[in-house]
């Protein structure tokens, strides 16, 4: 049974995601305290929304100015007066001056304590981007999530998820497997899952390597669908009389297979 703590989580979410949808990479802080809620340590709830007027094309980052900001926020490499705290190998003292933090390859070290929910399509990559530039090392779930203990009863304190147009989403995951799969006449380079060694997965190279396998997805968006997200978007209309089939057919696509609720579940059913 869903607690009354559950219940606002949940209501929290579904209103930061209305919000966060219409603004791009929008960071917003859910700051009620979930740290007595049984089942789960997590404290905060951070929530990364980029606008559905993206594409995959124009999620593209330019690292020298997150860079620059990035030393503006944690501290300029000449200003020795903010202290900032730092996890190297290096034997450097827990909080160390600008200069030191820059040159040393200091962290700021929240694996144990901030968890990622990277849901797939939806600006996770951006968010994972704009973190590495600011130094933060967390733990990332992607493409599904792990409701494990550490999530469960701590260290976990603070809970960042990525969130998009659910529709824009969809099409996004559609079009990019459907990319990822190798074509009839396809010149890229072979990916077989299991066998392939010696090259780069192809979600790293699309552009050059593409999966071989004849696996149910490929034959569902290459062979079924014809590369067409409408085809199976209409099917899913719940008037639709292929709507039964079609909801199959859509756990098919991985990263369009997980809605929210799905990386929620820990929260909205904490005791299955």
């Amino acid at each position: 049974m869903i607690s009354r703590k559950y219940n606002l989580v949940a209501s929290l979410a579904i209103a930061f995601a209305a919000i966060a949808i219409t603004l791009p990479f929008m960071i917003h802080r859910e700051i009620s305290s979930l740290s007595n809620v049984s089942g789960s340590t997590v404290s905060h709830l951070l929530i990364a929304g980029s606008s559905s007027a993206l594409t995959a094309e124009s999620e593209q980052i330019d690292f020298m100015q997150h860079e620059q900001q990035a030393q503006y926020v944690i501290g300029s490499k000449n200003d020795d007066v903010v202290l900032i705290p730092c996890t190297s190998g290096k034997g450097l003292p827990t909080l160390v001056n600008a200069t030191q933090f820059w040159e040393n390859g200091c962290k700021i070290g929240k694996r144990k304590s901030v968890r990622f929910f990277h849901i797939g399509k939806g600006g996770g990559g951006t968010v994972e981007f704009i973190l590495g530039d600011y130094r933060v090392s967390f733990h990332r779930n992607h493409p599904g999530p792990n409701f494990d203990s550490k999530l469960l009863e701590g260290p976990t304190t603070t809970l960042l998820i990525n969130i998009r147009d659910p529709v824009d989403r969809f099409v996004s995951a559609f079009n990019w497997r459907s990319l990822l799969h190798c074509g009839h006449r396809d010149k890229r380079k072979k990916f077989f899952i299991g066998k392939t060694k010696h090259i780069l997965h192809p979600s790293l190279q699309p552009n050059e390597v593409c999966f071989g396998d004849q696996d149910e997805e490929k034959l569902l968006l290459h062979d079924e669908m014809k590369y067409d997200p409408n085809v199976l978007a209409e099917a899913l209309c719940e008037d639709s009389p292929g709507y039964d089939s079609a909801s199959t057919k859509v756990k098919l696509i991985q990263h369009a297979n997980l809605a929210l609720t799905d990386w929620f579940d820990f929260l909205i059913n904490p005791q299955d």
